[in-house]
């Protein structure tokens, strides 16, 4: 009988194909315009200039608010150890209350007089009469007079009469200006040691990265496929660690594929060796004709070798076109996306071609209506593939059953049925049991049975009938249940 082998895995042979394909069908992933590291500093930079920007701006504004409150305390105070006596003759005010601030009295119709030794005049604005009028309190304000920043308080002093106090700023102003000049200082060389530390832990942080960089590299350099050890506290739980496992699962998956690559070349070798030295045998003795001299073959003789041509080119092909088949069949690449199929139909459609290519068997049929969620064409050619092999088993006037109910095709054939060393080889590839060497086959068509039911997340498994020959039982999951892909 006629076995196949299934890997569990899909081949990596005959793949170089769909490599554009995958190409079209991959994600674009953009990359930044600077290294990583340098980014991760500019970040850094970035975040502790604003911190230290932030603080730095309220620091200045606490302080200057304090200085503020300060000298306005000592405004009120001066301006009310005025007010607190009679009005009094500015000539005798400086003397009297020992005052040393400019100062003057502002009356209500919009006059006002200050000491004659005061050379500093003080602005009167309307709020400034409103609080000489008694229509509001005291007021505090900043001012300039003659290019000089004073902060003043106009306080109510008699009726009608209001007093103007004022204080020179220039000392507040200039400390507030060395503290601003100071705190950026401190902001540009925080930012600047910011951008520092944020290299020196990029360059730390990324060193895994690099190594996968590395590994990656040397893998391009001398194709040596083997896996990362990850060491330390993040080998497992963080996300440089899930790129270096993930790193590690393409780097088994690409040992796979090359290991399978290697078997499936050896394995086609060996199958392809025994046909092609059949043929050019036959051709030679075929060459070796020359009726000039008298050699020709009878013709029963050639009549033999081109028979024997004819089914070793048919053989080939068959072989050829099923290695094509698992390669186009695997994950991903089968050229179609899985969807909900009447698998009744599919199987139906199967068993009327293995009427015309068989017609000396009966195939008998009990198909109930089933749907599954896959690939049409690998369904198709799987349950084809069951049909061709219980048809060549089947003795001229057999019978061959097929069944279908909830998702389950069985196929059962009247043949000598599988020995009991052959059993577990039956779905590898290029296996052939002893008996099954002479006759026509790849050795694939159980191994792609196989591989479609794997794909699909369904099972196949071969049996001996209870009435003799051979029971191979195909099941796939239900649509809710199989895989999308």
């Amino acid at each position: 009988m006629s076995t196949d082998h299934v890997s569990a895995d899909p081949p990596a042979a005959l793949t170089s194909g769909r490599v554009d394909g995958a190409r079209e069908g991959s994600r674009r992933v953009r990359l930044p315009p600077f290294a990583l590291r340098r980014r991760i500093a500019a970040l850094v930079a970035m975040a502790v200039l604003g911190a230290v920007v932030l603080v730095s701006v309220a620091a200045w504004l606490v302080i200057q608010r304090q200085l503020t409150d300060q000298t306005d305390a000592s405004l009120v105070r001066e301006a009310s150890a005025v007010t607190s006596g009679p009005v009094l003759d500015f000539n005798q005010i400086s003397p009297v209350t020992g005052v040393a601030l400019p100062l003057q009295a502002v009356y209500a119709d919009g006059a006002s007089t200050a000491p004659p030794s005061q050379k500093l005049g003080l602005p009167v604005s309307s709020d400034d009469i409103a609080v000489a009028r008694g229509q509001r309190g005291a007021l505090l304000r900043d001012v300039t007079v003659k290019g000089q920043h004073l902060r003043m308080i106009t306080q109510p002093w008699a009726s009608g009469i209001a007093l103007q106090v004022a204080q020179d700023l220039s000392g507040q102003d200039e400390a507030l200006h060395k503290l601003a000049l100071l705190l950026f200082v401190v902001s540009g060389g925080g930012t600047a040691l910011a951008a520092a530390v944020g290299i020196g832990v990029a360059r730390a942080g990324l060193s895994p990265v690099r190594d996968l960089t590395a590994a990656a590299e040397r893998v391009t350099q001398t194709d040596d496929l083997a896996p990362l050890t990850l060491t330390g506290r993040g080998a497992h739980d963080d996300e440089v660690a899930r790129l270096a496992g993930a790193f590690n699962t393409m780097l088994a998956s690409l040992a796979r594929s090359r290991d399978r690559q290697r078997q499936l070349v050896a394995d086609a070798g060996h199958e392809l060796r025994t046909p092609l030295t059949s043929l050019r045998t036959n051709l030679e003795l075929l060459a070796r004709e020359d009726p000039a001299s008298g050699r020709v073959l009878a013709p029963e003789d050639r009549g033999r070798l081109l028979s024997d041509l004819t089914a070793q080119t048919a053989e080939l092909t068959t072989l050829v076109g099923d290695l094509t088949a698992i390669a186009r069949d695997e994950p991903g690449h089968s050229g179609t996306q899985p969807q909900d199929l009447d698998f009744t139909e599919i199987v139906d459609r199967a068993v009327r071609r293995a009427r015309l290519r068989a017609p000396q068997v009966t195939v008998v049929t009990d198909l109930h209506p089933c749907e599954v969620r896959g690939r049409p064409m690998m369904l198709e050619r799987a349950v084809t593939n069951l049909l061709d092999n219980a048809l060549k088993w089947s003795p001229p006037g057999g019978e061959v059953f097929v069944g279908l109910r909830d998702g389950t095709v069985v196929v059962a054939d009247q043949g000598p049925g599988i020995a009991d060393e052959d059993l577990p080889h039956v779905f590898e590839r290029f296996y052939r049991a002893r008996s099954a060497r002479e006759l026509p086959g790849s050795g694939l068509g159980l191994s792609i049975v196989a591989q479609t039911a794997r794909e699909h997340g369904g099972s196949v498994v071969a049996e001996r009938a209870p009435e003799g020959g051979t029971l191979i039982r195909l099941t796939l999951p239900a649509p809710q249940d199989a895989p999308d892909d």
